[in-house]
């Protein structure tokens, strides 16, 4: 007994709680009450919207949605269900509507309430069905396809139509392909439009279509499929003949592509457009824009090894893809070949002061440096040319230039070649520099010369040349005797050169005393001093007394000459001329005829004439 008493007190304890949980239970999940079905009629035709309504039960809880199922045996098998949310402000009375399918078909309705459970899964708390009724739907005519009789390309535009059906807002058009694939369409007319697209042969096309509406929950088919038209597509090859010329090219060039009209094809062929599909090494093919001609030119890129270019076309009717794409073809690009070097012809003229301009002509020219080359010091010159085209360049001979200058020189991509050319003094005639006579100081430029006449001994004076105040040079005590002595002091036109001349005056008969002074010319760099000349040459102190001199310089100061004109004796001139690069004399002379003149002539000779004389030609030596 005792033994029972322990057992039993536990036992009723749980039983007690199991019974509590299970009531707990049936509360929170209670199932609505099923609602009352209305029926909305007994027969319908295919494509009619007919609505059901319902009543909620009055008890029981809330229904939040409703499953209205359809389905074609009383018993309810696999049934279709339509889901319809309640309707909140419309406690007393719910509806939803449906569209009628294809007939004939009888269906059968009924509706379950439910509403989601927050505590267990799953979530919907459905009712138990609500009555059933029954509508039977009467079918509709099928829609008919119309036939296409014209003879279609590919490439060509095409509409399929058919019947139009009573009640049908949408329609779905199922089309067949050659290959047996088939693909639908949902147009909302009785027709649609098609490309007939590129085929490798011809190929039939079938189409056949049903109606359909779209007002209800979902899409409705309402008729069954229609007849089946189909339509044979005539294929059109691509575009034949495809070609490229040349089929190996480099950088700048071009090449050019040409293919044929596909045919036979759509008309007017004056619609075909093109399309190439280009591909480079190893990047994705690209298609190029469409055009009408049937030819393309391309230019060649720049490359560093050969590559392959591959194109292939294809045809479109005016828009419309027509054909595949054509058989390839390939071009080599390959690198450029080197520039040939260039080539010089004629350099005119090929003897030239600083400041003449200059013509090399020849051919590959383009990028050419250019370059004055002096063989005495081994090195050249980078000349600015005036203008440089592909067979011609112009320059102007500088004034860096050496007259040392053996040949000048082009240079291409490391190719140098070259041309005799050789620096010449100026031509033209000497031009006269007359100074005062016994001055004291003269000045020229940024040059200053300068005579000192020692208070006592006015048959003593000495000089010198400066530059500003820096003495340049000095010259020795010059005339020494018992007579006057008178002085010249005179420069070039552009001060570069020096000369000193003096004079006596009266009493013991002295030679003029000359000196020339190579102030500023340099010669490759380097400074010469150029030379000193004293006295008439070959002619006795005694012999004439010295009246006065004439200056005399080549147009660019590169020869120096002094004439002295003599009182008595023999002769009435006397001649010194000097080459101020190198410090030569060369020429000293006298002669009795006053009247001279003195020139350069272009083969770098000086021309000497006295008046009514033959013409003496002295050759003026490579500096």
């Amino acid at each position: 007994m005792k033994a029972w008493i322990k057992y039993a007190a536990p036992v009723a304890v749980v039983s007690l709680i199991a019974l509590f949980a299970w009531v707990w239970v049936e509360y929170l999940q209670q199932r609505p009450w099923p609602p009352e079905l209305n029926s909305p009629g007994a027969t319908f035709q295919s494509g009619d919207v007919y609505t059901f309504t319902w009543i909620p039960a009055a008890t029981g809880p809330k229904a939040e949605f409703y499953y209205l199922q359809q389905s074609t045996n009383k018993n309810f098998s696999s049934p279709t269900a339509y889901k319809v949310a309640h309707q909140a402000a419309g406690t007393q009375q719910q509806s939803g509507q449906i569209v009628a399918p294809e007939g004939p078909v009888t269906y059968y309705y009924r509706i379950v309430a439910g509403y989601t459970s927050k505590y267990f899964s799953p979530a919907d708390i459905l009712s138990d069905p609500s009555n059933v009724v029954s509508i039977s739907i009467t079918p509709l005519p099928t829609p008919s396809v119309l036939p296409i009789t014209k003879k279609l390309y590919s490439g060509e535009d095409y509409t399929i139509s058919w019947t139009s059906i009573t009640k049908a807002n949408a329609y779905l058009l199922e089309e067949k392909r050659p290959d047996g694939a088939t693909k639908d369409y949902k147009p909302t007319t009785t027709s649609h439009k098609f490309v007939a697209p590129p085929l490798k042969q011809d190929g039939s096309f079938s189409y056949r279509v049903k109606a359909a509406n779209a007002a209800g929950s979902k899409w409705v088919y309402i008729t069954g499929w229609s007849n089946q038209q189909s339509i044979m597509i005539t294929h059109v090859e691509p575009p034949p003949n495809l070609k490229v010329s040349p089929s190996s090219v480099h950088y700048p060039n071009k090449y050019q592509l040409s293919w044929g009209v596909p045919t036979p094809g759509p008309q007017p062929t004056t619609s075909y457009t093109y399309s190439l599909r280009e591909k480079k090494s190893s990047q994705p093919p690209k298609v190029l824009a469409a055009q009408s001609q049937t030819t393309y030119t391309a230019a060649a890129p720049k490359v560093t090894s050969s590559t392959t270019h591959v194109y292939e076309v294809m045809a479109y009717f005016g828009k419309n893809p027509m054909t595949f794409f054509s058989s390839p073809v390939s071009v080599t690009i390959t690198p450029p070949p080197p520039p040939p070097p260039p080539q010089i012809t004629s350099v005119s003229p090929d003897m030239a002061p600083i400041g003449t301009e200059v013509t090399i002509n020849g051919k590959y020219f383009s990028g050419a440096k250019l370059e004055l080359y002096s063989s005495a010091t081994g090195k050249s010159i980078t000349v600015t040319p005036k203008s440089l085209t592909a067979d011609k360049v112009v320059f102007k001979v500088p004034s860096a230039a050496s007259l040392k200058t053996t040949h000048v020189q082009l240079i291409v991509n490391k190719v140098t070649v070259k041309k005799a050319f050789q620096v010449t003094r100026a031509t033209g005639k000497f031009v006269e520099r007359q100074d005062k006579v016994q001055p004291k100081t003269h000045t020229c430029g940024k040059f200053t010369a300068e005579v000192d006449w020692p208070p006592k001994q006015l048959n003593i004076f000495t000089g010198r040349f400066k530059q500003g105040t820096t003495p340049l040079i000095n010259f020795a005590t010059g005339f020494k005797g018992t007579n006057m002595v008178k002085s010249g002091l005179g420069f070039s036109k552009n001060c570069k050169v020096g000369v000193m001349v003096a004079a006596t005056t009266g009493g013991l008969v002295q030679p003029a005393y000359v000196n020339f002074y190579n102030i500023g010319f340099k010669v490759d760099s380097q400074t010469n001093p150029g030379t000193k000349i004293s006295g008439p040459h070959g002619i006795e102190p005694s012999a004439f007394y010295v009246e006065g001199y004439k200056l005399l310089f080549s147009p660019d100061d590169t020869i120096a000459a002094v004439v002295n004109r003599n009182k008595l004796g023999p002769t009435k001139l006397w001649i010194y001329i000097v080459d101020m690069l190198t410090g030569k004399q060369l020429y000293a002379d006298g002669f009795n005829n006053p009247m001279f003149s003195l020139s350069v002539d272009k083969k770098n000779n000086i021309s000497f004439k006295p008046s009514g004389a033959q013409s003496k030609l002295i050759k003026i030596p490579t500096p």
